[in-house]
């Protein structure tokens, strides 16, 4: 399940960079101060340029993922997005500059590995520059 994880959020990386490249930013996850949106939850079901994540039938134009995976259970918990600015708040409005998708791993994985304490789960986000867990 883990590598599963690890696989898909590797492509909603490269899914927000084709959109990043295109609309010079990442796609919103709301107003100023949301929690996030839950990728593969009913509004987070694909991405394209005229609606960012959407639900699914709503993208349109170019689509850059057209399915959005959801976390694989049991276990971890849901992948989380959050679009953020140059000083990593919340951002409210496009372009942004940056985003968070949050989500764990069972186990050690590869090389995303516990950076804490070796019983802890690892607590991962995906950025931009790559991925971190704690």
């Amino acid at each position: 399940r883990d590598a599963k994880r690890v696989s898909d959020v590797k492509q909603m990386q490269s899914a927000l960079d084709l959109y990043a490249t295109d609309k010079n930013g990442y796609p919103i996850d709301g107003a100023a101060g949301a929690p996030g949106i839950v990728l593969g939850g009913p509004t987070a079901k694909c991405i394209s340029d005229t609606t960012g994540f959407g639900a699914i039938g709503a993208c349109a134009g170019n689509t850059y993922m057209a399915n959005v995976p959801s976390n694989t259970t049991p276990g971890g918990i849901d992948y989380t997005y959050r679009s953020v600015d140059a000083a990593g708040a919340d951002c409210g409005t496009g372009p942004c500059i940056g985003y968070s998708l949050r989500f764990d791993l069972e186990a050690d994985t590869g090389e995303l590995k516990d950076g804490t304490d070796a019983l802890t789960v690892p607590n991962c986000t995906a950025t931009p520059g790559g991925i971190t867990c704690l």
